[in-house]
């Protein structure tokens, strides 16, 4: 028998059935959520600079309060997501200076602000290690951090573009790397340049106050201004600026055709972070120069003076002060009869040179026409052919007599000269010193003995000789000396 009565039995047993009832419903509903209240961070670390826009990755089961900070921060924010994954951009300039929630939330993507915690700053968010979590029904169920480092300005640079190549080219790395080349300090007037700021931390400033130059600006100074003028001076918008993702820095175009800019002004392109700026507490400045330049164009010449000579399939070669990329008409023309006009569009090199072949083949030598360039008209002239005539030189035979008169080498000579008389008044002497036959001369006095017989330079008889031998070789004698003569 029982110890308890009947009705306590009953009471007993409905109670058992009761808790059997409900002890399945209760069990699996706790074990759901603990299973919901997990979350990660990834990276667990997210790293920026001060002034940029960080990218905080979460993951959670149910969704959760994402804290960002804590009071130990001086700054402290409560973002709500949803479950699975989420992406949250915070523009840690924006959060900084916000003084109403409309302002933190646009300072927010990707999660819904719910509290804005602590975020009195008026600058950007410190340089800093700040907390991260996630929080579900009170419980931390994730942790990480968001480490911001101190921003810098380094450089200034610039690249230069065609001035036909359209804005929208700018809006992409591809666009950029096709059409912008060094410049190689100068630029062409009309022309774009692209002046690349390298610089972290201003990303965050460019979306939230594009047009507040007391955060940041770029000017252009002219360096050349003429004598007693005012320089030109311009200040670039920052809402123009380019940025691109996982890029740091930003670039700006600048026409080159306005601004007040003129060819032959050189600039120097300063990027100012002034002191008072909310970026910083130091005044930073990077710069570079740049000169603007004519549009010219100089065809190289091979005539007298300024013109231009072709022949049959010619080279035309030229330099210019366009950008690299740029396209130039080139044309050879006459409008005499008949009329001929060579057009070519050229692409200027990497070098700034240009060139095209024109074929002259069938225009008439001599002719003069004109080479035609953006900015000039050039002298051209047809290479007149040269005529090579040979002519035969006749075979003949011509017989020359050249009278020649040869002076005997003179010397020196100890000559013993030996002289024979031979009759009265003859003395036989060698003619000239030199051994040939003897002649007669008449001497100066008839006889020896001064008589006066036959004197007075008559001839004397030689012996074996008669008057009319005599006679017959004295002329003799002298048509031989004629000869000789």
């Amino acid at each position: 028998m029982s110890a308890n009565p009947p009705q306590y039995r009953v009471v007993a047993l409905v109670a058992v059935l009761l808790a059997a009832s409900v002890a399945p419903a209760l069990g699996p509903s706790a074990v759901g959520t603990a299973a919901a209240s997990s979350a990660s961070f990834s990276p667990s670390v997210v790293h920026e600079e001060r002034g940029d826009v960080a990218k905080i990755t979460v993951k959670t089961n149910g969704g959760g309060i994402v804290n960002v900070g804590s009071p130990s921060n001086a700054f402290w924010l409560k973002i709500r997501v949803g479950g699975g994954t989420n992406t949250i951009e915070l523009n840690t300039y924006a959060a900084g200076v916000a003084e109403t929630p409309a302002e933190m939330r646009a300072a927010v993507s990707g999660g819904k602000v719910v509290d804005l915690g602590l975020s009195d700053l008026d600058k950007a968010l410190a340089a800093s290690t700040y907390t991260l979590n996630v929080t579900k029904d009170g419980n931390e169920v994730g942790v990480g951090a968001l480490v911001l480092e101190k921003r810098g300005s380094y450089g200034v640079t610039t690249r230069i573009a065609p001035g036909a190549v359209a804005e929208k080219q700018f809006q992409s790395k591809d666009g950029i790397r096709k059409h912008f080349v060094p410049p190689r300090g100068t630029v062409a007037h009309d022309d774009w340049v692209l002046v690349r700021v390298n610089a972290t931390g201003v990303k965050g400033a460019l979306a939230a106050a594009p047009s507040n130059t007391g955060l940041m600006r770029v000017e252009f100074t002219q360096l050349n201004p003429p004598l007693n003028e005012d320089r030109n001076e311009f200040t670039l918008s920052a809402k123009d600026a380019i940025t691109f993702e996982n890029e740091e820095g930003f670039s700006l175009a600048v026409d080159t055709g306005d601004h007040g800019i003129e060819p032959g002004q050189r600039y120097r392109v300063d990027f100012v972070v002034p002191k008072e700026s909310p970026l910083t507490g130091t005044h930073q400045n990077v710069s570079t120069e740049i000169a603007v330049v004519e549009r010219r164009f100089e065809l190289q010449r091979n005539g007298p003076g300024k013109t231009v000579v072709v022949e049959g399939k010619t080279t035309l070669r030229g330099t210019t002060t366009l950008t690299p990329g740029a396209t130039i008409n080139l044309s050879a023309r006459d409008t005499d009869i008949p009329p001929f006009n060579m057009f070519e569009t050229l692409t200027v090199s990497k070098k700034r040179t240009f060139s095209t072949t024109f074929d002259f083949s069938d225009i008439e030598p001599g002719r003069d026409f004109q080479i035609r360039l953006e900015d000039k008209q050039i002298p051209g002239q047809v290479a007149i052919a040269v005529t090579t005539t040979t002519t035969e030189t006749p075979d003949t035979t011509t017989t020359v007599t050249t009278e020649t008169t040869t002076a005997p080498p003179t010397t020196t000579t100890e000559t013993t000269t030996t002289t024979e008389t031979t009759a009265a008044g003859l003395t036989q002497v060698p003619v000239d010193g030199t051994p040939k036959p003897l002649t007669q001369r008449a001497s100066k006095n008839g006889s020896d003995d001064g008589d006066g017989t036959d004197g007075g330079g008559g001839l004397v008889p030689v012996p074996g000789f008669g008057p009319v031998a005599g006679l017959v070789a004295l002329l003799a004698g002298g048509a031989v000396a004629a000869r000789r003569r």
